[in-house]
């Protein structure tokens, strides 16, 4: 599979003033799901996951503050 484009992104969360960036992205036209390096993504923006069994944190590495939660629901 071909790359078409690299570029780079930055995303507001809305609870708080930090930016999460998503740097070298890939736009791959043939691939049909979005995929990301959550150890890349963890570098790049300082900060770390907690998984557990029914959801996921996005935590600030430095104050431990909740960037992001994302919860499972219907088995995603």
């Amino acid at each position: 599979m071909n790359t078409h484009h690299i570029g780079t992104t930055t995303c507001f969360v809305l609870h708080t003033s930090t930016p999460l960036f998503l740097n070298q992205l890939l736009y791959v036209p043939r691939i049909t799901k979005n995929l990301m390096s959550v150890s890349k993504f963890a570098k790049d923006n300082n900060v770390y996951f907690r998984l557990y069994d029914d959801s996921c944190y996005v935590k600030n590495y430095d104050t431990k503050e909740i960037i992001l939660k994302g919860i499972i629901k219907d088995s995603l």
